[in-house]
C-alpha cells in the first residue's frame, strides 16, 4: 500500500516519492506482515528523532556538504553512518522496504529540499556499501543478523534505491527554476563535497 506524502515533506519531492514507492516496493512489502508500515515509521525515527546518533552524522554530513569540503573530509562522517547503520537492521530494512519513508523521515519539515534529498543519498550509500558486496553483512554482533540469503533478497532493494536517489537531479536538468538546477546544470549540493560531479556520474552508471 502506498502512503500519501507526510503534509511536511516538500512538494518537490513528490515525484521521487512516487518513484520510491513503486515497482517492486508493493510486492515485496508483502512478505512482511500487515504492520510493517507502522514498524518500518518507528525504525526510521533512527535518521530523524533528535538526539539520535545518525541524525547526528547526518548534520555533520549536511555542514560539510554545505561547505563543499573534500571528499576526504567526509570520509569519516559517512563511515560513522556506515557503522551506526550496521547496528541497527531495522533501519536498513526499513530502509529498502519502504524507502518513501525514509525520504519522508529525512526532509519533512526541512527548507532546503536538496539537503533532504541528500540526506537520503547519504543512508542509501551506506546501505550498498554494507550489503552490496559479496562479503558485506550487517550486524555481526547482532542476535537476528543479516544472512547471506538476506542479502540475495536485499541487494537488489539497495541497488534501486541507491540509483533512483543519486540519478534524481539528472531528470529535472531541462526544467527551468527547478530546485535541481543550479546554472543550467543538475545541482548536486556538494553531495560528496568539492568530489561530487564525477562520483555522482560514476555511481549512477
Amino acid at each position: 500500500m502506498h502512503h500519501a506524502p507526510a503534509a511536511a515533506t516538500p512538494v518537490a519531492l513528490a515525484p521521487l516519492r512516487a518513484r520510491l514507492a513503486s515497482g517492486v516496493v508493493p510486492g515485496a512489502a508483502q512478505t512482511r506482515g500487515v504492520d510493517r508500515d507502522s514498524r518500518d515509521d518507528a525504525a526510521l525515527g533512527a535518521v530523524s528523532h533528535p538526539g539520535q546518533a545518525l541524525l547526528s552524522l547526518l548534520d555533520e554530513l549536511s555542514r560539510l556538504a554545505s561547505a563543499r569540503a573534500p571528499f576526504g573530509d567526509m570520509a569519516a562522517a559517512l563511515s560513522g553512518l556506515a557503522d551506526g547503520l550496521a547496528r541497527d537492521r531495522s533501519a536498513v530494512i526499513a530502509a529498502l522496504f519502504s524507502p518513501q519513508l525514509l525520504l519522508d523521515r529525512v526532509s519533512a519539515g526541512r527548507d532546503d529540499v536538496v539537503d533532504g534529498w541528500r540526506r537520503a543519498c547519504w543512508v542509501a550509500e551506506e546501505i550498498w556499501s554494507l550489503i552490496g558486496g559479496s562479503t558485506a553483512g550487517l550486524g555481526p554482533h547482532d542476535p537476528d543478523p543479516v544472512t547471506a540469503d538476506d542479502r540475495q533478497l536485499f541487494a537488489p532493494l539497495a541497488a534501486r534505491l541507491r540509483f533512483l536517489l543519486l540519478s534524481e537531479p539528472f531528470r529535472h536538468r531541462s526544467e527551468s527554476g527547478s530546485v535541481w538546477v543550479s546554472a543550467g546544470v543538475p545541482d548536486l549540493g556538494g553531495l560528496f563535497g568539492a568530489d561530487t560531479t564525477p562520483r555522482v556520474t560514476s555511481q549512477c552508471r
